[in-house]
């Protein structure tokens, strides 16, 4: 009686071969990860200084007592010329800031008026104020082309991959995303 030998296993070319598909698709899901991770820092830091913007009209229209316990006139963000990814909530009667916000991986390195030619920041200290009881919006900044201006535009600039997202703060309240 003959005896074949049944061998069994793969080869080592079936090895290499699977070896290689797997290690394609992990690196097209690991840079595809990636790439969403990097545009959610961006999301992230958008969604963070409008809730921030939101909290400062919140706090004019209910006429929040600033933490020293004297009533507010109104209450503002600051964007901080100095180090870019940093916004402080300010309230009119108090010298120091009520909250700070600072943005991770993220900074803003522009912010320009829309009557205005150049951007004002980070050269000038620029915030956006809001008024006691009617939370009327203004732009307070050293260039008088702030004054006139119906809307701010901010960039965002991601610091790991330099992508950059804008968005604008109209007078009217309106908060504007773009890609």
């Amino acid at each position: 009686m003959n005896k074949e030998k049944l061998e069994l296993g793969y080869t080592l070319v079936e090895l290499i071969i699977v070896m290689t598909v797997i290690s394609i698709v992990s690196m097209a899901v690991y840079l595809n990860t990636r790439s969403v991770t990097q545009d959610q820092i961006l999301v992230t830091a958008v969604s963070d200084i409008q809730s921030f913007l939101r909290l400062a009209q919140a706090n004019a229209t209910s006429s929040t007592v600033c933490d020293n316990g004297l009533p507010s006139s109104s209450w503002s963000v600051e964007f901080d010329n100095a180090n870019q990814n940093t916004l402080r909530l300010m309230c009119d009667k108090s010298s120091s800031p009520q909250k700070t916000l600072i943005l991770n991986q993220a900074i803003i390195p522009s912010i320009m008026g829309s009557s205005c030619l150049n951007s004002s920041f980070p050269s000038n200290q620029v915030s956006i104020s809001f008024s006691s009881v009617y939370g009327k919006l203004t732009f307070v900044g050293a260039d008088q082309c702030l004054l006139g201006s119906s809307t701010l535009n901010l960039t965002i600039r991601n610091l790991t991959n330099g992508g950059e997202r804008e968005f604008k703060v109209s007078k009217g309240g309106a908060i504007d995303v773009t890609q």
